[in-house]
């Protein structure tokens, strides 16, 4: 199974490099777009060497769904028909890959858009807890609903056809918005609920909240921005299924929650939400503009 990669690169630390070389050598062809506006030049340079290696950097932050569009009309050029999408945070265990295309080679179902391992937050320790909070079947093979966009395998073939990631989204919501695409279009997302790789969340907050124990996953006052926003962007486009109700308001309860729980840039944050509003409601899509 012939096979490309793109990983989109932000402020790489040097140990994504080891994180790259987890997977590599499984891939025919990776794409590394580096969204970064200043770059991190020995890790840069290191990354270069590697053989099957093309490095893009335009010297400034276009977004995660531009960079993917970028990662997947390489690939199609080079007529690959599957490509895998990364995060440069996420490490492969010894052979995870190599046993995910040979999952994707012998599974008999049709129509599927997007393979997906299970992907273990940092939150969730037990097995227990794991299948409660993503559902999952005793069943090698589940088809779900939704799934995080990295460390995913999509079919060229059918992104193609329903259409690329929308560049309306810069950050959040991308994964859900093309597996809602991929489901209203009759196309799968398919998830291997015996391979479990390990995503780390970002930071991380425990609370203890009216005898109640869990965690709190913090984003900054700009990101914040880019959810709600682009949330309610969604929300108008997919008023027909609902997206606000269903998708976009448990989220935004969510993070409010956080922010007045935790009490963290508290008015920066809701100044960054009212933002998100105004541009909204003025149509602004794509980068912030401060």
């Amino acid at each position: 199974m012939n096979l490309a990669g793109v990983t989109i690169l932000y402020n790489p630390e040097n140990s994504v490099y080891e994180n790259i070389l987890s997977y590599i050598s499984e891939l025919d062809y990776l794409v590394l777009f580096d969204n970064s506006e200043r770059q991190n030049k020995d890790l840069i340079n290191k990354l270069k060497q590697l053989e099957k290696v093309e490095y893009i950097s335009l010297n400034e932050n276009k977004g995660v769904s531009y960079a993917l569009n970028i990662g997947a009309k390489k690939a199609i050029e080079k007529g690959f028909k599957y490509l895998l999408t990364m995060d440069q945070d996420n490490k492969f265990p010894i052979n995870f890959l190599k046993d995910m295309k040979d999952k994707v080679k012998s599974s008999k179902i049709e129509n599927v858009g997007i393979y997906a391992p299970v992907q273990k937050p940092n939150t969730y320790q037990s097995e227990k807890e794991l299948k409660e909070y993503y559902h999952i079947s005793d069943d090698e093979l589940q088809e779900i609903e939704l799934v995080m966009t990295s460390a995913c395998i999509v079919d060229l073939d059918i992104l193609k056809k329903i259409g690329f990631y929308s560049e309306d989204l810069f950050i959040d919501f991308i994964d859900i918005e093309i597996c809602l695409r991929l489901k209203l279009n009759n196309y799968k997302v398919i998830r291997f609920n015996k391979l479990i790789l390990s995503h780390n969340l970002g930071k991380i907050v425990k609370y203890n909240l009216f005898f109640k124990k869990g965690f709190f996953n913090l984003h900054s006052p700009i990101r914040l921005y880019y959810i709600f926003r682009d949330g309610l962007h969604l929300s108008n486009k997919y008023k027909k299924i609902n997206f606000y109700k269903n998708y976009a308001k448990p989220v935004f309860i969510t993070k409010l929650i956080h922010i007045l729980v935790i009490r963290e840039q508290v008015f920066k944050s809701l100044k960054y939400i009212i933002k998100a509003l105004l541009d909204y409601k003025k149509g602004k899509i794509g980068k912030i503009e401060e």
